[in-house]
């Protein structure tokens, strides 16, 4: 028998209609994408700002490095540490030396080191108290980024803050006469102080605001012996008319402050009202540019700048981990807010004998 092989019969399936793409999210995906970036911007944001924070802090940390450099290039070339001048009524003079007769503080004398001889010299070779005094008042109109932490505020001018408008033209020393810069209104400032030691010995002529008013009331028989009273008596490194050497620094130059950064109230930060930052960079011995340390005359601990909290004679900083002191060795540590108050004192008094824990300092 023939049989027959049949092919199956193929039907052709109809053509599907090509498939129409999305045009766009829903919104339930739209906003679940939102929340997804807005968590990961939230875990990412607290980061990113701890990774500035600390290469601010590290920044400066590196300005209180330089200006321990140039005060040991003070000390290298002049055997004592900078002086600190005569009061906030006074600033530096480029022909008055750089011991007792100098009325600019440890600022202006460290000039010449850190690349700012041009602003150091700028009184220098005047012989008219009738030219200088615009010279004067562009001195302290500087600034200088050494000068500022960066996590507080920008190196700029910053208003004057003195409440009487008569102390707002300090004093120059021109020869042998006395002048009067013009007066000023926006100023240089410094977030770094010098330690003062224990307790701020402030020189005060009788009868004159505890200023002396002119180069013979600085020369007289009291203010000279105020001044000495002051030497006999002070335990820092700076203090009005200090001649400090290394050798008068018994404790050793790793056991004691040099420099560290000054506490302020973040609200007054720009306002120039702050009573330990209302004047000019390069004055003499003040709490603008001195602080101390001891912990049982009513100096605070160091600690965090805190608003609505003014402390004009502690040092501080707006770091939230601590902040940076410069020790009298060139190194410079971050000490903790919590350090202990008596470990705290002992730093800044350089010929108490007292011996330093290390694990106290929380380096």
């Amino acid at each position: 028998m023939i049989r027959y092989h049949r092919s199956p019969l193929t039907i052709a399936s109809p053509p599907r209609a090509p498939r129409r793409g999305r045009l766009a999210f829903t919104l339930v995906e739209l906003l679940v994408v939102i929340a997804i970036i807005g968590s990961l911007i939230a875990l990412l944001l607290p980061a990113v700002q701890a990774a500035r924070e600390a290469a601010r802090r590290i920044q400066c940390s590196n300005h209180l490095k330089q200006i321990g450099v140039a005060i040991h290039g003070h000390l290298a070339a002049h055997r004592q540490f900078p002086t600190d001048g005569w009061s906030w009524a006074w600033l530096g003079s480029p022909d008055r030396g750089v011991g007792r007769e100098q009325p600019g503080g440890w600022i202006f004398n460290v000039l010449p080191y850190m690349e700012q001889q041009d602003v150091y010299n700028m009184l220098s070779g005047c012989t008219s108290v009738f030219d200088a005094p615009p010279i004067a008042k562009a001195m302290v109109e500087i600034p200088i980024a050494t000068m500022n932490c960066p996590t507080r505020r920008a190196s700029k001018l910053y208003p004057i803050g003195l409440a009487d408008p008569k102390e707002s033209n300090p004093f120059f020393a021109v020869g042998t006469n006395t002048g009067k810069a013009a007066t000023l209104s926006l100023v240089a400032r410094n977030d770094y102080s010098g330690n003062g030691g224990l307790v701020w010995n402030c020189y005060y002529v009788k009868g004159v605001n505890g200023s002396p008013m002119s180069l013979n009331e600085f020369a007289s028989a009291e203010g000279q012996a105020n001044l000495d009273t002051i030497a006999s008596s002070s335990t820092g490194i700076f203090y009005a008319g200090c001649e400090v050497t290394e050798r008068d620094v018994s404790d050793g130059l790793s056991n004691t402050y040099l420099v560290g950064e000054k506490y302020l109230c973040p609200d007054l930060y720009e306002t120039g009202t702050d009573s330990g930052d209302n004047e000019y960079m390069l004055g003499g011995d003040n709490e603008d540019f001195v602080r101390w340390t001891n912990n049982g005359g009513g100096y605070p601990p160091p600690r965090q700048d805190t608003p609505g909290l003014a402390l004009r004679f502690n040092f501080g900083s707006a770091h939230t981990v601590g902040l940076n002191m410069a020790f009298c060795d060139g190194s410079v540590h971050t000490i903790n807010y919590d350090i202990n108050l008596d470990t705290h004192s002992y730093l800044g008094n350089r010929k108490d004998g007292q011996a330093i824990d290390p694990t106290t300092l929380g380096w």
